[in-house]
């Protein structure tokens, strides 16, 4: 196994490989270091062979108690394991032991509408050179409960009017067959 630096300098030298060699955004090693320097301050200067799941769990059940929402538990979770896979990877220690813990629930939230007043407002006929493309945009948005980087995406090919149907492709290139309302249709042709 490698010379063992603290758990502090190989939290650094982390954060290094994650700027210089995967290319990490900023936001994204702010947000580690904030985590890393967390669990540092939890677990004091050890050295790597000394963290256990345990003190991984207490760190997560502390800052939920302290009410962090379980999206920023994922993240520190996420942070920790990526930096014990590197740490592992270094051989600076045996085994990731945050590697398998699953990070806590997120609760599901839908998508925010417009009130039906500002929709409305929106469908509303205007003087624009565009008017009937526009309507047909924001009636399939709004009809169909599309985000506007789906609604940008539709070819022609992925509507079928006779079937009243629209192929869409959401985040990660997946694909569901959405309804067309009847009035949406009728925007559309």
């Amino acid at each position: 196994m490698a010379a063992e630096p603290s758990l502090k300098a190989a939290i650094d030298r982390f954060l290094e490989q994650l700027a210089d060699v995967r290319l990490a955004s900023h936001h994204t090693i702010d947000s580690y270091r904030r985590d890393l320097t967390n669990f540092l301050k939890h677990c004091g200067d050890i050295e790597l062979q000394q963290i256990s799941r345990g003190q991984v769990q207490d760190w997560l059940v502390a800052a939920h108690a302290r009410g962090l929402a379980p999206a920023t538990l994922a993240r520190r979770l996420s942070a920790l394991s990526s930096f014990l896979d590197m740490a592992v990877e270094a051989g600076w220690c045996p085994v990731n032991v945050a590697a398998g813990m699953r990070p806590p629930k997120q609760p599901k939230r839908l998508p925010r509408n417009l009130p039906p007043e500002q929709t409305s407002q929106l469908l509303r006929a205007t003087e624009m050179q565009n008017e009937a493309r526009d309507l047909a945009l924001l009636g399939v948005m709004y009809g169909c409960g599309l985000r506007v980087s789906e609604t940008v995406g539709l070819n022609l090919n992925d509507v079928d009017l006779h079937a009243c149907e629209l192929r869409v492709f959401g985040k990660g290139r997946k694909e569901r067959i959405v309804p067309i309302p009847a009035g949406v249709v009728a925007l559309l042709r």
